[in-house]
């Protein structure tokens, strides 16, 4: 894996180097406190709904023209404690008018200086609840307008809006993308399904 990080990065935080692991393992980093840290591994029903996240959230928004979703892409996420804070949440959405205005300017770079529009996590059995919201609270203070933080074991949605408001769906109802994506419906009973061929 790259380790390039974008200039504007590099001032801000005097970073330590990668670990030589990074070009190797399959782990996954972000950057606190000038560390990269390596991330636990997702399970694999973890896994299954970040995929599956992604795959709905593209098919509307690309029939609709409305932007893309990615999925583990770094960001930063600056805060007053740690001005070099690098998140990778497990899927975000950008919208295109971010996207004519902030395409990256180096694509084999592996941070992207962008606000996504919406942010979602996808919590795996190791992740503590402090720590989730925690990155709740990072992704609305820099601007994102929308955090899901989808628990796959509870087979709900809790929903964040940079207005104040939060919402929590399940388990055997509809996932709603409104504010940032309205007119998207997500089945969750489709969502958190076994893995394996539909009926």
């Amino acid at each position: 894996m790259s380790a390039a990080i974008p200039y504007h990065i590099k001032r801000e935080t005097k970073l330590l180097p990668p670990p030589q692991s990074m070009e190797t393992d399959e782990a996954f980093y972000e950057l606190i406190k000038g560390r990269w840290v390596a991330m636990p591994p997702k399970s694999i029903g973890a896994a299954k709904v970040a995929g599956r996240l992604l795959a709905q959230v593209n098919a509307y928004v690309g029939s609709n023209r409305l932007g893309e979703a990615f999925l583990e892409m770094l960001i930063p996420v600056p805060v007053p404690e740690d001005k070099g804070r690098i998140r990778r949440p497990d899927v975000f959405f950008v919208s295109t008018p971010k996207l004519a205005a902030a395409s990256p300017e180096d694509p084999d770079a592996n941070v992207w200086d962008i606000v996504p529009d919406l942010a979602v996590e996808v919590t795996s059995p190791t992740d503590g609840a402090e720590h989730q919201r925690e990155r709740v609270q990072e992704y609305l203070l820099l601007g994102v307008r929308c955090v899901w933080v989808v628990y796959p074991e509870l087979r709900i949605v809790d929903v964040y809006e940079s207005s104040g408001a939060t919402r929590t769906f399940g388990p055997n109802g509809v996932l709603l993308g409104d504010p940032v994506l309205p007119g998207l419906e997500v089945s969750l009973n489709d969502l958190f399904r076994p893995i394996g061929p539909t009926e």
